[in-house]
């Protein structure tokens, strides 16, 4: 890649970077602009144009679509400065924006500038029609970015963390919020199945340099956002290209293709790390189908076809950070800046011109510099510096022509060098020149002028100096091709002629005509150098002709003649004119033939004169059809098939129709119509544009009466609207009705300001903004009620409230409406009307509701209803709305109510304070106390409640409860776990036993969650808790044997039920004599008969228990022996403890007995153990669970079987 130029920092007044921008379309022009406040623009070999000063630093440049005018902003004033590209000359255009200018941007498909500023206005320009289009407030922050689409949508982003997009008129379409600062907003479109019918459907923009934002027009409710690895770092920069693909620069290095299409989303089809420490930048060519990337001190070239391959690498040994890089729209020249405000521009891509003499080639080799090569000769290359970039090359025996435009500049090729002749003008622009060893013929607008190279400057008298082709006498065809030997001038014209023009006697020699030689005129006439350059050989082996019998010949050898042509486009690839000449080159008829090929040709007048003189003049007719040549197409039709004219003439209208000519349209529909069945359809669609031209026409009546007669909705809708364009709005508002468009008729309804008419639509209408307009009209009427009903429609619930307060006098409705929508305008008018009433309670509720909490706190403090408003801040006040209700409880010496919004506050230290002050049998108090130290987590605030609670501040022991509670909220189970013990044991003291054997339950299975190792007192406790909470239930269910099993063992454990001693010895005999244990009955009965128990018998089995005890029966059945589910020895089934292991058995919750192997299962709720036949019966007539009291479903008992789990249960607990 060679380097075209290099601009330093010094150009631009010191270091620092710089901006620059290449001219639209041309790429002649490149505008640069650096710290020294000056704008410079250069040509395309680097010297300088013009210089522009500007007051400010430069925010923003840009040039226009087609590269005419360059825009350039400045952050001192509202002024944008204009440069015109033709005429050179610079503008000012005063924007009318106020605030500092941050973004400019032409629109890419008219005339439109987009100017945004640092406090979100937007100025939208039309340079074409210096309208100016201001729109104040479009966003609230700094415009950093944006985007025009091909149908002149604006994207903006800006520093409000917002995207907005807009129509020319500055209209907002769409506006969407992000989570972070937009930047790099692009339009494209979204690779998918279809295409979109709005063409670039997807605004892209990068989130916090960290992801990718696709917010597809056609769903914008569901956006996507793409992130990432890690390790590329930042979002650089991006680009679209191809089928909606997407190249990402990273600032590690790293660059990233991925695919837009939905199947493919978030995958990357490719990546690679091209740049060691940085990229700064990348760019993309599509005109050259490459991919640049600069970073560190290199560029890195690769093809789009083919991403893996490197096509170039420019290293840049001078430079060490590189910055921006672009390229010129014909991907000619490379441009690349650098941090330190160096820019360096590079050619990429040469055009192909070139010109060949015998055995020399002379081709372009730079933009200002020609290579003559002669590869047979093995001559050393000749390279020759010219004046201007060419467009044409041309090289004879001796001299070299080029030039541009409709001049060339002659070199003479001589043995002492080049010598530069002469530079001449022509009369149009020249597309080719030849040259031999005395003339040159010049190409030019269907013209060729042949003049001597080295003769007398042009004006000379000698009529062999020059002369033009065609002459005067000849001007009725174009020249299309020509070439110029040492003897001839030859040449070939539209009218299918090859012309000789004898150079010595100065006067044509020979001339051809044939239809088929014309169209190789017009092929070769389309055909590039190069292609020329391989099938040169066999074009003059055609071209050739010299009898009228070669002539035949060509005539009659058609088929190869289409063979060759499809060779011929096969190499340019033109795959559509191979294709359509395969599909005619069977055809035998030659004018058939012919006119097809002309028609591929463009050339349409020839094709149908031809077609008509073939065998299928039809062709005629579809081919201008197909072209929508419609009067032709009609002509033809009245001749060749009248049958066709009614179809001709629906088409020719609809697209009258599109271009706004209804007149003709509406004859054109009328004489579209068949009155035939067979044509119902096509009818209709005549019908319907005769109904809708009738009304553009002006005859309103008989369009409307159309409309209203055909079935078609859509019809209905297209007339209406016409109508409603023409203000027509009873017509317009009737045929939506008739459509079904309830919402549309309504709308043009109210336009009419027919409002009896909305009112019968209401019921149909689902639009807000029409139930609101005529809410508002009965309102405006006095009709209230009505106004409320058209207000609920449209869910305006705050002026559904203000209408049932200030006019219905309803306010049991409003209260109800603001509780059912929580809408604060409307708790703001309910809490207004209370404190008319002085009802201060619901004032401050309706305060609170709609978010007014100072006001409402005013209001309670001012009426003494703090404890009102306290009740109703309820849990989303903030830390200062409750720390305002403690200070003033505080100053009130309510010390629980101060200590309580003190804790919600997070004041934890003040709260306890207050708690401890309450009185000490305060028992909510002393909880709330607990939740303080709970939260506070604070070694001295826990030590002040313990002495609390231990009586130590004011001799009032508290409630052992408390303290377990304390330990509870620390966390401290252990500690919890000892005191659960003493709270067990003063509850069973107390004869509480069902709240002992909570207490202990609960303990129990919090050391059980926590993994800390149950201590074997709780366990113990626990147990006989248990059994004794048993009893109730087996004899409950009539099962007196397990009964009196389970009071067996609370017997053997009296001591632990010391306020009911006698009452269960008394229950344990009755059970065991029911049961059949008349030993143990026995024993207990004698116990009872002991002086300290006998008086305190009931009455009623006293004397049962005496003759239990004179006659004693110790007749007893052994109790059932079950295996030990550790080693397996029998032992008693309510035996808990194994005589051969020595292990404590777990026990079942159900029947009190110890658990087996074979018939394990455990409750669902708790996860205590359980005999599982034994549950399932309990289920059939109980539905809780014995131990945690929880609702059992019998479908979700499952028999265990791994019961390590409870046989060992104090595994990976802690001590």
């Amino acid at each position: 890649m060679k380097r075209v130029f290099s601009l330093s920092n010094k150009t631009f007044g010191g270091q620092g970077t710089i901006t620059y921008s290449w001219q639209k379309a041309l790429g002649n022009y490149l505008a640069t602009t650096g710290a020294d406040h000056i704008v410079r623009i250069y040509d395309r070999h680097g010297e300088m144009k013009e210089e522009i000063s500007l007051p400010g630093m430069c925010t923003g440049m840009g040039w226009d679509r087609d590269g005419d005018t360059l825009a350039v902003i400045n952050d001192k004033n509202g002024v944008v400065t204009l440069w015109d590209a033709n005429t050179m000359r610079t503008s000012q255009l005063d924007s009318g924006l106020r605030d500092q200018m941050t973004f400019l941007l032409w629109a890419k498909a008219g005339p439109y500038l987009a100017i945004g500023t640092f406090k979100g206005n937007l100025m939208i320009y039309n340079h074409q029609t210096s309208r100016k289009v201001p729109i104040l407030g479009k966003h609230t922050r700094r415009i950093t970015s944006g985007s025009w689409s091909n149908e002149n949508l604006l994207a903006l982003a800006s520093d409000d963390n917002t995207i907005s997009i807009s129509n020319v008129e500055g209209d907002t379409i769409r506006q969407t919020s992000v989570r972070a600062n937009p930047q790099n907003v692009q339009f494209s479109e979204m690779k998918g199945d279809e295409r979109s019918q709005i063409g670039e459907n997807t605004v892209s923009v990068v989130i916090g340099k960290k992801t990718l934002f696709l917010y597809n027009l056609n769903d914008p409710e569901n956006p996507i956002e793409l992130a990432f690895q890690q390790r590329y770092g930042n979002i650089i920069s991006y680009k679209w290209y191809g089928d909606g693909y997407i190249m990402i620069g990273f600032s590690h290095g790293y660059f990233v293709v991925i695919s837009t299409h939905m199947k493919e989303i978030g995958q990357e089809l490719f990546q690679a790390r091209n740049h060691k420490d940085n990229l700064t930048c990348i760019a993309i060519s599509t005109s050259l189908n490459k991919a640049a990337s600069c970073g560190d001190n290199c560029i890195k070239i690769h093809d789009l076809s083919d991403l893996k391959e490197m096509f170039a690498i420019i290293n840049m040994e001078d430079e060490r950070g590189l910055d921006v890089l672009n390229w010129s729209d014909d991907g000619q020249l490379l441009a690349v800046s650098t941090q330190k405000g160096n820019l360096h521009v590079y050619l990429t891509r040469l055009p192909m011109l070139a010109s060949a003499h015998q055995t020399r080639i002379a081709h372009l080799t730079s933009l200002l510099e020609v290579t003559i090569e002669d590869n047979v000769q093995q001559d050393q290359p000749l390279t020759i510096p010219i004046d201007v970039e060419p467009t044409f090359i041309g090289i004879g025996p001796f001299h070299l022509a080029c030039g541009m435009n409709n001049r060339a500049w002659f070199y003479l090729l001589g043995d002492a060098g080049i010598e530069r002749l002469k530079d001449r003008e022509y009369l149009g622009t020249v597309n080719h020149i030849c040259l031999n060893a005395d003339y040159a013929a010049v190409g030019f607008e269907g013209k060729v002028q042949l003049h001597m190279i080295e003769g007398e400057t042009a004006g000379t008298t000698d009529e062999r100096e020059t002369r033009l082709f065609p002459d005067s006498s000849q001007d009725d065809f174009r020249i299309t091709c020509h070439d110029l030997t040492n003897d001839f001038l030859i040449y070939g014209s539209d009218n299918g002629g090859i012309t000789y023009f004898y150079v010595e006697d100065w006067n044509f020699v020979n001339e051809f005509r044939h239809v088929v030689v014309s169209w190789l005129l017009i092929i070769l006439k389309k055909l590039t150098l190069n292609v020329f350059f391989k099938s040169c050989i066999q074009i003059l082996n055609i071209l050739s002709i010299s009898t009228p019998e070669r002539v035949r010949y060509v005539y009659f050898s058609r088929y190869s003649f289409i063979e060759f042509l499809s060779s011929v486009y096969r190499e340019i690839a033109d795959v559509g004119m191979v294709t359509s000449l395969q599909q005619v080159k069977h055809l035998e008829d030659k004018n058939l033939l012919s006119g097809y090929v002309a028609m591929f040709l463009s050339e349409f007048n020839l094709a149908q004169d031809l077609f008509l003189a073939s065998s299928k003049p039809l062709a005629a007719l579809e081919m201008r059809r197909d072209l929508l040549h419609w009067d032709s197409a009609l002509q033809l039709a009245k001749a060749l098939a009248p049958e066709q004219i009614p179809y001709i003439s629906r088409e020719y209208a609809q697209q009258l129709e599109f271009t706004g000519d209804y007149m003709t349209a509406l004859s054109h529909y009328e004489k579209g119509v068949t009155r035939e069945e067979k044509d119902r359809e096509h009818d209709e669609v005549c019908a319907a544009g005769i109904a809708r031209m009738s009304i553009r026409m002006g005859d309103i009546r008989r369009g409307v009466s159309m409309a209203m007669k055909m079935p078609s909705r859509i019809l209905k809708k297209e007339c209406a609207g016409i109508l409603e364009g023409m203000k027509q709005w009873t017509e317009a508002a009737t045929l939506y009705e008739q459509g079904g468009y309830y919402d549309k008729a309504a709308s043009v309804y109210i336009r009419g300001k027919n409002w009896a008419k909305v009112g019968d639509l209401l019921s149909h209408i689902t639009s807000p903004k029409i139930h609101i307009q005529y809410a508002k009209a009965k309102e405006a009427d006095g009709r209230y009620k009505e106004a409320a009903e058209a207000y609920r429609s449209a869910k305006d619930w705050d002026n559904v409230i203000r209408i049932n307060l200030d006019y219905l006098q309803n306010p049991e409705e409003a209260v109800k409406i603001v509780r059912d929508t929580h809408s604060i305008e409307g708790a703001k008018m309910v809490a207004k009307f209370f404190q008319r009433l002085n009802d201060y309670s619901s004032a401050i509720q309706f305060l609170v509701i709609s978010k007014c909490n100072d006001e409402a706190f005013q209001l309670a403090q001012a009426h003494n209803q703090m404890e009102t408003y306290a009740d109703i801040i309820g849990p989303d006040a903030t830390p200062e709305d409750y720390q305002s209700i403690a200070l003033f409880f505080e100053n009130e010496k309510n010390h629980f109510m101060a200590g309580k919004f003190f804790l919600l506050s997070g004041q934890y230290s003040r709260a306890l304070k207050h708690f401890v002050k309450c009185s000490g049998e305060d028992g909510q108090a002393i909880e709330l106390a607990i939740e303080t130290v709970g939260r506070a987590n604070d070694e001295s605030l826990t030590r002040m409640l313990i002495d609390f609670l231990m009586g130590e501040t004011d001799n009032v022991p508290k409630d052992a409860k408390y303290l377990f509670r304390l330990y509870m909220a620390l966390k401290q189970y252990r500690e919890a776990g000892r005191t659960a013990i003493i709270i067990a044991r003063e509850e069973q003291n107390a004869g509480n036993y069902r709240n002992a054997h909570d207490v202990l339950f609960s303990m129990y299975k919090e050391l059980m969650q926590q993994k800390i190792k149950i201590p074997s007192e709780m366990s113990t406790n626990l147990m006989i808790l248990h059994s004794y909470i048993l009893v109730k239930i087996h004899v409950k269910r009539g099962d007196h044997v397990k009964g009196a099993r389970m009071l067996i063992r609370v017997a053997n454990n009296i001591s632990k039920f010391p306020s009911h001693i006698v009452p269960i010895l008394t229950s344990t005999v009755i059970e065991c004599h029911r049961a059949g244990l008349k030993n143990s009955s026995f024993s207990y009965a004698a116990m009872l008969m002991r002086p300290e128990y006998r008086n305190n018998i009931d009455l009623k089995y006293k004397k049962k228990i005496e003759m239990i005890v004179r006659k004693p029966d110790k007749t007893e059945e052994e109790e059932a022996l079950t295996s030990c589910p550790y080693c397996s020895f029998q032992l008693p089934e309510t035996a808990l403890m194994c005589p051969e292991c020595k292990n404590n058995l777990p026990y079942c919750i159900v029947t009190g007995r110890h658990i087996v192997n074979d018939d394990l299962t455990a409750c669902p709720k708790c996860d205590f153990p359980a005999i599982f036949s034994e549950f399932i019966k309990l289920l059939e007539t109980e539905e809780n669970c014995p131990m945690c009291s929880e609702k059992i479903i019998k479908e979700n008992l499952q028999k265990v079987t791994d019961i390590n789990k409870y046989l060992h249960p104090e595994e990976g607990t802690i001590e």
